[in-house]
């Protein structure tokens, strides 16, 4: 990936750091994961394990400004990552591994951090999985648009 690409992604995600730190896309008590839906949308687009490591280590800054490590922090950089190495062995189209590990990013993070909030707040969930899975197609498509790669995502 050239330097013009990792900065727009960067970018990217930066945008939807600032966002999900907001309550801009607040939509009924619920805000979508952007920067998992992002970096799962990118990993499809992302040759380079380091840059898309690279690209979670600084996701994972912009959900916490602490030096210490959370559950939650901890699950999100796995999940991410897992996503990378998961939708690159999927034999499906790629916007479907995309829709897939989306929804399955989502609730495993709810069932990984909050197994309570997960059956006790379902609605909720199902909103923000919905949201995500919307923001999921959004991203693919733009960083498909923004990246053009040569490689079997673009036949």
């Amino acid at each position: 990936m050239n330097f013009r690409r990792f900065l727009l992604v960067l970018l990217i995600v930066l945008l939807a750091g600032v966002l999900q730190n907001t309550h801009f896309l607040n939509l009924a008590g619920v805000k979508p994961n952007l920067l998992l839906v992002v970096l799962i949308a990118a990993s499809f687009f992302i040759e380079e394990a380091t840059v898309y490591i690279l690209l979670v280590l600084i996701a994972a800054i912009l959900l916490k400004f602490q030096a210490s490590l959370e559950l939650e922090l901890v699950v999100f950089a796995l999940l991410a990552l897992a996503a990378g190495l998961i939708g690159k062995r999927l034999h499906w189209l790629p916007i479907f591994n995309n829709l897939v590990l989306v929804a399955g990013a989502t609730v495993l993070f709810y069932l990984l951090t909050e197994p309570a909030y997960l059956v006790g707040s379902l609605g909720a969930v199902g909103i923000e999985l919905v949201y995500n899975l919307f923001f999921g197609i959004v991203f693919f498509k733009l960083l498909g648009q923004c990246l053009k790669t040569n490689s079997m995502l673009r036949t």
